[in-house]
């Protein structure tokens, strides 16, 4: 199993969305998307392989290729899974420390609660993975990555207490656009098109071409799950729960709850 961890958020910085991509056949599903990318030409001028992102989905020839990556996606064994909490003024970072401690720290470690839930829930019965994190903006990367080895990749302790095995065996930060990491690019583009769907783009005819494209392709990935949209009511009223979409991509919106845990996943 080869997982890319990812984030984003919008301008105003309203949502944080973590996004992870689990390949358990990586090999078949990587060698999948390379060829699309050199069917069409998808490359720099250095000749390697230009980068798939979401932000890049503004004109003809990327949106066709990656409709092309997401038919990839659905008929690959892999699945997505992400975790999306608002994070504007009704954010309460109280629940995340003391009073006394700096928001910054309580920020950061909100950023990892989330994260390992993410990995936590998809990595119930597996153990050995790999796991690629794009750069991180949002905590201090190495005591980020640190902290995730003490939880995943220490037998005897944290996630993998009760296992022979690590939960994660090797964890990396990589850049994104490097050659061998082009999976991280459909992680990037799925997670976008839930942001676009949060926050559609505004497009008048012929005036913002890239702005109809991105909400073309979030209506593409829309139309392939089978689902009205990537919206907080869709996603946590049980319904898409109990589909068998959410085992191939699944969005858990999260509601802060003082009573319980630090977070409480919505719709759980």
């Amino acid at each position: 199993m080869i997982i890319y961890l990812d984030e984003t958020y919008d301008h105003n910085h309203t949502w944080l969305l973590l996004g992870a991509l689990f390949n358990p056949i990586h090999k078949k599903f990587h060698k999948q998307v390379k060829g699309i990318l050199a069917r069409n030409a998808y490359v720099l001028v250095n000749g390697s392989f230009k980068e798939i992102k979401y932000t890049y989905c503004n004109y003809k020839k990327p949106f066709r290729i990656y409709k092309e990556a997401i038919d990839a996606f659905m008929e690959s064994d892999s699945h997505f899974s992400c975790i999306a909490i608002k994070t504007d003024d009704s954010f309460d970072l109280e629940i995340y420390g003391r009073p006394d401690e700096p928001a910054k720290l309580k920020k950061e470690r909100a950023y990892r609660t989330l994260a390992e839930e993410l990995l936590r829930r998809n990595l119930e019965h597996m153990s050995n993975a790999i796991l690629f994190l794009d750069k991180m903006t949002r905590c201090e990367p190495d005591l980020f990555m640190e902290i995730l080895k003490q939880q995943f990749s220490t037998v005897g302790t944290g996630y993998s207490k009760d296992s022979k095995h690590p939960k994660i065996r090797h964890i990396q930060d990589v850049v994104s656009g490097a050659e061998g990491y082009e999976l991280m690019g459909v992680c990037d583009l799925l997670q976008g098109c839930i942001l676009n769907n949060l926050f559609p783009i505004k497009s008048e005819g012929k005036t913002n071409k890239g702005a109809l494209y991105k909400n073309k392709i979030r209506e593409y990935l829309v139309s392939r799950l089978g689902v009205p949209d990537l919206l907080p009511k869709t996603w946590t009223t049980g319904g898409v729960e109990k589909s068998d979409i959410f085992k191939k991509f699944n969005i858990h919106y999260v509601a802060q709850d003082k009573r319980d845990l630090p977070t409480k996943i919505a719709g759980k």
